[in-house]
């Protein structure tokens, strides 16, 4: 029977076929309590190790969940805190039952202290359906602390190099989406806390703008647009950032950013003939190389590639200004 417990779903050919042997072999009665001889912590274990086994790609378990919830007696008689399965070096991504620990801590179930930024699952992988408003769990300082942070950090792409060709590769200006965006809102999002979050975020991101920018720095403020998509349509409805954003003067910047002087007639001429494209290679593509060395003649060869990449730039920052100030416009 004890054997049992060391088992997790993954190890049967579904939850349900799981639960049945938990059943069958009496290894449930001894998890809730009804039947004594299980030390204190292993229920914690054993759920513990079950919500870790679960994989991001799939649909969580509601199975697993109700079980949990059926344990949280024995878990709060045990006393013994209960680790939710944060990322860790060497282990894969399981999603972060945010709305179970909600739950679980109105049961009265001890939750082990947070890693800093949760260990930063990202937001996608933080599950709150169950319990959409986290209540209890934002109200745990602990919690609500490291939640911020790991939104934070998120937002503002910790992690990526700070060069902005990187950012290019990770999140170019002009796409609508990049492999790991934001496919719809989630959940935390739209607590309180995630609203608040957000709110703050964008403030940031318009005081950037004030500040000035070059063409790097618009690229990195613009990033975390396509990261978090269609969640500026439903909760940063903004018109006076849309203003700002709409005010930006890309032209000058890419004007800057050229290896020599040029006239900004010239320029936007040449940028009207471009349209938004991913920086791939070194130098431009024969026709546009003609036009540029027609509007920039005796440039170098390294010249040419540092001015078709601001002016690609630009073309791109362009194009993922006007998406962005569409989907800050009410």
């Amino acid at each position: 029977m004890h054997d049992v417990l060391r088992l997790i779903p993954d190890d049967a050919n579904s939850p349900e076929d799981w639960l049945s042997l938990l059943r069958r072999s009496g290894a449930l009665a001894l998890l809730t309590g009804e039947r004594p001889g299980l030390p204190a912590g292993e229920a914690a274990r054993l759920l513990h190790d079950c919500l870790a086994s679960e994989p991001t790609s799939r649909v969580r378990s509601d199975e697993l969940y109700d079980l949990a919830v059926r344990l949280a007696p024995r878990l709060a008689a045990d006393a013994v805190p209960l680790r939710l399965p944060y990322p860790a070096p060497g282990r894969r991504r399981a999603p972060i039952p945010l709305d179970l620990a909600d739950e679980l801590l109105e049961h009265g179930v001890p939750l082990a202290d947070p890693p800093r930024k949760l260990g930063s699952p990202g937001a996608a992988h933080m599950v709150v359906h169950r319990r959409p408003h986290l209540s209890r769990l934002l109200a745990d300082p602990r919690f609500a602390r490291e939640l911020r942070s790991a939104l934070d950090a998120e937002l503002e792409l910790e992690g990526l190099p700070e060069a902005g060709v990187s950012y290019h590769r990770h999140y170019r200006p002009h796409r609508d989406a990049e492999l790991n965006s934001w496919r719809s809102t989630p959940g935390i999002c739209r607590t309180p806390l995630g609203r608040e979050v957000l709110r703050a975020w964008l403030d940031r991101q318009r005081e950037r703008l004030r500040a000035g920018l070059d063409l790097n720095g618009l690229v990195r403020v613009l990033a975390p647009f396509v990261h978090i998509g269609g969640v500026v349509d439903e909760l940063l409805k903004d018109e006076a950032a849309a203003r700002e954003f709409a005010a930006v003067d890309v032209v000058a910047l890419v004007l800057a950013d050229l290896p020599t002087e040029a006239d900004r007639p010239a320029i936007e001429a040449l940028m009207a003939t471009m349209r938004p494209e991913d920086l791939i290679g070194a130098r431009p593509m024969p026709g546009l190389r003609t036009r540029i060395d027609e509007t920039l003649p005796d440039l170098s060869e390294l010249q040419v590639g540092q001015a078709w990449k601001a002016l690609q730039t630009g073309v791109n920052c362009q194009e993922g200004l006007r998406r962005l100030v569409g989907r800050l416009s009410d």
